[in-house]
């Protein structure tokens, strides 16, 4: 701005103004030069004043400065490109599996600053000596939770925990690890706040067989035996692809699975209890189909007990639908229309979800667009308000996009406690899949409330 606005005073003080000046009848060409450039001088002076409240109060949807390098960071990791909202610690930390020699598997933590925290393992990463890795999750606690195995043989999988410093808990199972009666299929992996591991998985990789099955273990890595049968809760097959699985602090589980055949965009939501029996107030018979129409889909849960589901259009890719449903399951009529929306992606070969809610209810979609007229995929990120209408005070007109470059989008967003957005992402898959982070600035409503003086924790 303040270079548009000196710009604009060096025109006029090389054209405008004097012309102006001579209609005036000063014909002293001094006195206009000087004259005009006195109103240049002003005009820089504003555009400055202009910087320096922008800076106090910058605008929503824009870059912070302060963070990384001009507001994005980069870090070389060969990561998995399944970001979860998982892999987030409770203060904005972030854990990351990576394939860093090419054999076994790290996890990296990035502090909420987006450098690698070198005090986590050694030098901020730890190994965990699996050569396959299929999911991390961070306790509420600040614990890291890896499954995975390591070796390539059909051996069980295991579930390791290590403390918040990188080393292996001795307190959980079995020095710091504990098996699961199986040896792949892990899908998904969730913790609630009292502790309870929920682990989702498939007992075999044909759908024609293999049944959709949750394993619970307590937090000291001991099964769960009062969750299903001796802490297992088994679905019959339906040819059903298990895909999510979110965590309630009561115990119960909120399930995603996809028909893979014959209908691809079938998508259903199964609630448990505590207990892991199907919850009977949720949908019919704690089930239900979203009938989203999308051709992938993502779930969000609220802290209320409400969830988002989000996907992109099947056929033209070009639009995000969205719905909000509440705790029983039922479309949220104060949302959108009749609990839905649908968003236009403006090019054909986009994509997006819904991955970020902040505390005022406002959501975050991101993804990216991809196009024969951009010069490479554009990542995206875009606010909601509370009632489902594209939040126009946003970026430009609610959305902001950046260019991360070729086959890159945002993946996963966090409204952190200064009520910033933090944008999580894979980049250009020629580097390897590097990761990149971006801080943009968010509403002062989306702020975590800070606690009263002498309020104690």
């Amino acid at each position: 701005m303040k270079e548009l606005v000196c710009f604009l005073a060096n025109l006029l003080r090389d054209s405008g103004w004097n012309a102006v000046l001579k209609r005036a009848s000063l014909s002293s060409a001094s006195l206009r030069r000087s004259l005009a450039g006195f109103a240049g001088a002003a005009l820089c002076l504003l555009a400055g004043l202009a910087e320096l409240a922008e800076a106090a109060s910058p605008r929503a949807g824009t870059l912070d400065r302060a963070y990384g390098s001009k507001g994005l960071m980069r870090q070389e990791l060969r990561a998995l490109s399944s970001l979860r909202p998982e892999w987030f610690a409770v203060d904005g930390s972030l854990s990351v599996p990576v394939l860093q020699d090419g054999e076994t598997y790290q996890v990296c933590r990035l502090g909420v600053e987006g450098r690698i925290d070198t005090s986590f393992g050694h030098d901020g990463f730890i190994d965990t000596r699996m050569v396959v890795l299929t999911q991390i999750s961070v306790r509420p606690g600040g614990h890291t939770l890896v499954v995975g195995r390591d070796s390539f043989k059909e051996m069980p999988l295991r579930l390791d925990q290590y403390m918040r410093e990188g080393t292996l808990d001795p307190s959980f199972g079995e020095k710091g690890s504990a098996l699961l009666p199986l040896n792949r299929g892990v899908e998904d992996m969730a913790c609630n706040t009292s502790g309870r591991i929920l682990i989702l998985a498939r007992t075999q990789s044909d759908l024609e067989h293999g049944n959709l099955v949750v394993f619970a273990f307590r937090s000291d890595g001991q099964v769960e035996a009062e969750f299903g049968v001796g802490g297992i809760v088994e679905l019959p097959n339906e040819r059903l692809q298990p895909q999510e699985i979110h965590a309630f602090p009561d115990g119960g589980a909120l399930i995603l699975s996809r028909s893979l055949f014959p209908d691809p965009s079938r998508f259903r939501v199964t609630k448990l209890d505590g207990n892991g029996a199907l919850d009977p107030t949720f949908g019919d018979g704690g089930q239900l189909e979203l009938g989203l129409r999308t051709r992938a889909c993502r779930l969000l849960t609220l802290s209320d007990g409400r969830f988002v589901a989000s996907g992109y259009d099947p056929t033209s890719r070009s639009v995000l639908r969205v719905q909000r449903r509440l705790a029983d399951g039922a479309l949220d009529t104060s949302f959108g229309a009749g609990g839905e929306i649908a968003v236009p992606l403006a090019f054909p070969n986009s994509v997006g979800f819904v991955t970020g809610a902040a505390p005022d209810g406002s959501l975050l979609a991101c993804g990216a667009y991809g196009s024969a007229r951009l010069p490479g995929n554009q990542a995206f990120l875009m606010a909601l308000r509370p009632d489902g209408a594209v939040h126009r005070g946003f970026g430009k007109r609610g959305l902001v996009v950046t260019r991360l470059g070729s086959s890159a989008q945002w993946r996963l967003t966090r409204v952190d406690a200064r009520g910033g957005v933090i944008a999580v992402g894979v980049g250009a898959a020629s580097r390897g899949g590097s990761f990149v982070l971006g801080r943009f600035h968010g509403f002062p409503e989306w702020a975590t409330p800070k606690p009263p003086l002498g309020a104690k924790n």
